[in-house]
């Protein structure tokens, strides 16, 4: 009923600032089921000439369809004009300028744009503290500055998500947050992120990433034992590419302890029962490798060139 009041309108009105509200009217109701529709719209609009609140918010819904589709490097270029417009405005919409900085850092992060994501993730949060965008803001900003290393304002952000109501974005902000310490090599707390997750998101899909995390924070805090219960867990409840990971890890945690015949045992598994070349390729070398800890040099040497 709304696009046939629309169209039915949009036969009477043949331009100007009406015609201009008409398309962008039907560009917000039918946009994601007809976007050559949308463009072709959005099109007319950014080239009609009208004002500038007008053509900047054609711009911004016409990097909302770029995004959808992908191409953010488009998108990015109708963001900037939307910006520069919205910038020679008094008073220009709170809730337009609020859109197209937060989509900006989003397209930004999409295309390694890190510096300008970090920036404008934080600008944004300082700018709508109460928005509903903040959490996602915030992990925009977070992952931003995970990738420049810049770890305590990464951790910071990514707290700021974790307290989010939205149980969604808060769980994958947690698991984040461990990820991020573990790169910057913060083991006991990245620790404490994972075991943060599987306490308060127990029922999540999602719990074996943060097993995993548990099993990497303890080998590289150099407790294998740990390390490979943990890793168990994965294999045990898990069938997909991070199990495979984590029965590798087995075999490492293993090789560490000296227990070079279980090890084989481990690494070998991880060629017979999961279908990833990269895990299978390094498991086969690294069991070549407890071969010849073994002095079995001629089994050593077949797990080498089934590597090559």
């Amino acid at each position: 009923h709304g696009r046939a009041d629309i169209l039915a309108a949009m036969k009477r009105v043949k331009g100007g600032a009406m015609r201009d509200a008409l398309e962008l009217a039907l560009v917000s109701l039918t946009g994601e089921e007809d976007p050559e529709g949308a463009r072709r719209s959005l099109e007319r609009v950014i080239g009609g000439g009208g004002d500038a609140v007008t053509v900047s918010t054609a711009h911004y819904e016409m990097a909302r369809l770029q995004s959808r589709e992908e191409d953010y490097d488009g998108a990015l270029e109708h963001l900037k004009d939307a910006t520069r417009l919205l910038n020679g405005i008094e008073g220009a919409p709170e809730s337009l300028v609020e859109g197209v900085i937060y989509l900006t850092a989003s397209n930004a992060l999409a295309t390694g744009r890190d510096e300008e994501a970090y920036r404008l993730g934080g600008a944004f949060l300082e700018r709508y503290p109460e928005s509903e965008m903040r959490c996602d803001a915030a992990l925009i900003g977070g992952v931003a500055a995970q990738r420049l290393r810049r770890w305590d304002k990464s951790k910071e952000l990514f707290s700021f998500a974790c307290a989010c109501s939205d149980q969604e974005v808060a769980s994958g902000a947690l698991l984040r947050l461990g990820d991020m310490l573990c790169d910057a090599g913060r083991w006991a707390q990245g620790d404490e992120a994972y075991a943060g997750f599987l306490e308060r998101y127990h029922g999540d899909e999602r719990w074996y990433r943060a097993a995993f995390g548990r099993g990497w924070c303890a080998e590289n805090s150099g407790d294998a034992r740990e390390a490979t219960a943990w890793y168990g867990r994965v294999v045990e409840g898990h069938e997909g590419e991070t199990a495979a990971r984590a029965q590798s890890q087995i075999g490492e945690c293993l090789y560490a302890m000296g227990a070079y015949d279980d090890a084989v045992r481990a690494f070998l598994k991880v060629d017979l029962l999961y279908a990833y070349p990269e895990w299978s390729g390094a498991a086969l070398y690294e069991a070549g490798r407890c071969f010849d800890e073994l002095g079995d040099s001629e089994q050593a040497r077949a797990r080498f060139r089934e590597v090559i």
